[in-house]
């Protein structure tokens, strides 16, 4: 006997939406249009779910891209999915700390989201493509000038232009030695500051010609050949015949590689 999962009045439910049900063991869809190769099921078979409305019998399949077949019924309330079914094809994830989602990982690497309705069903809107398909993306965690430069009041981000100005016309000296040019006024009437040649560095970040001149290739460790060890002749006598089986098993999925001996 097959279990219906939780639906709603027919007027409210969105014929392109698709719903994730625990409750479901059966993938029922009304939609005609989100399924191909629609038939007759194989083998004649007959679904037949019992609600607490009464029952309904479903002899039509189609599939599902990304999912595969599925039971047609236009007399269905809504399109659903079973979770026990997707599981088994598609990994699923959530996080409720982040975000009321499940996300079922197609295996070409899209993710479908499924989001929590007013009802505290999860559903996936085909029609919204900011949330049918969501796409791992790649992030850079880097800051731009212009966001340091906010950091900054305008007279500050003056200075340190100035510094970076003295500094290209010194040759790039060191971040070192340019900050005891400016401790030490070694420069007469500058009006930079020590504190500019800081904020430089923060802002722009080192000196490129600075890093080229001064950074140099360190000295790779050598590696040691490997130096073969004569075997005693007590040892080599006692073992002239020996055997050796190897094979391979996994652990978690890490390929590890057994040998076991065997003496004459």
């Amino acid at each position: 006997m097959f279990h219906s999962p939780r639906l709603l009045a027919p007027p409210l439910i969105n014929p392109n939406w698709i719903f994730l049900d625990s409750e479901s063991t059966v993938c029922v869809f009304r939609n005609k249009a989100l399924l191909t190769d629609i038939g007759d099921s194989p083998y004649g078979k007959i679904l037949k779910v019992y609600t607490n409305g009464g029952s309904q019998e479903s002899t039509k399949v189609g599939t599902l891209d990304g999912f595969g077949q599925v039971w047609y019924n236009p007399e269905s309330l809504a399109n659903i999915l079973s979770m026990a079914a997707v599981r088994k094809v598609s990994r699923i994830t959530m996080d409720s700390s982040v975000d009321a989602v499940m996300y079922v990982h197609l295996p070409t690497g899209v993710k479908l989201c499924f989001a929590e309705g007013p009802s505290g069903f999860y559903y996936c809107d085909i029609n919204n493509k900011s949330t049918l398909f969501a796409t791992p993306s790649a992030h850079c965690l880097l800051s731009t000038v212009d966001q340091n430069k906010a950091n900054f009041r305008l007279r500050e981000v003056k200075g340190v232009d100035n510094s970076r100005n003295l500094s290209r016309k010194l040759l790039h000296p060191a971040a070192t030695v340019l900050r005891d040019i400016l401790v030490n006024n070694r420069i007469r009437n500058n009006p930079i500051m020590p504190a500019d040649a800081i904020r430089s560095d923060f802002i722009y970040g080192p000196s490129i010609p600075d890093l080229r001149a001064r950074t140099t290739r360190e000295q790779p460790t050598h590696k040691q050949a490997h130096i073969p060890v004569n075997i005693p002749c007590a040892l080599y006598e006692e073992y002239t015949n020996v055997t050796l089986n190897i094979d391979f098993f996994y652990v978690n999925g890490i390929p590890v590689l057994h040998t076991i001996s065997n003496c004459a």
